[in-house]
């Protein structure tokens, strides 16, 4: 299972919700670094909104060379739905498909 760290800093990130992720950690060629997606929107009223069961995806698939095209892409990369989740052990926290770390 993948598990997606997330920047300490995002955690202060007030009146803001996470309504989808993308996990492309293994699309590659893609980026030299894990690579991931957030969609969010902006709550004025809202002070922090858990990260509980958003809705996400984990894309995954060995493209034939950096830049390709969506044409090309699309035919190579495999989608599975899942839910992502918050979890918090110590200092650490992350974006996780599991509910609590291992």
């Amino acid at each position: 299972m993948q598990t997606i760290t997330i920047i300490q800093e995002a955690e202060k990130a007030k009146g803001f919700r996470i309504n989808k992720i993308w996990d492309l950690d293994k699309v590659n060629p893609l980026f030299r670094v894990p690579s991931c997606v957030f969609f969010v929107e902006k709550y004025k009223d809202v002070k922090s909104v858990p990260i509980s069961n958003v809705n996400g995806k984990i894309i995954s698939g060995k493209l034939p060379e950096h830049n390709c095209n969506l044409k090309v892409a699309s035919s190579l990369l495999e989608e599975k739905e899942v839910k992502f989740h918050y979890i918090k052990q110590g200092n650490a926290s992350a974006i996780s498909i599991r509910k609590t770390k291992k």
